[in-house]
């Protein structure tokens, strides 16, 4: 079972997003945990879905200056 970990400090940047997306398929991860991605929840799944195929993905809010988290499940 791969996990990676990732520390985004947010998503706006595409360049970002399409690298997350590569190490996703390239590295066949089974769990991605992204830390500090500064985003609403739905947002950030909505978001990441049209990018990460096949993916469970569930997020919590950013609070204040701590940025959100999300977790993603390969199915």
């Amino acid at each position: 079972m791969k996990w990676m970990s990732f520390n985004c400090r947010g998503m706006a940047n595409p360049a970002k997003t399409l690298a997350l997306k590569r190490l996703f398929e390239l590295e066949k991860l089974d769990v991605i945990f992204l830390q500090e991605n500064m985003g609403n929840s739905k947002e950030v799944v909505s978001f990441l879905e049209a990018k990460i195929k096949d993916c469970f993905l569930y997020s919590l809010d950013a609070k204040g200056r701590s940025g959100g988290i999300a977790l993603g499940i390969n199915r």
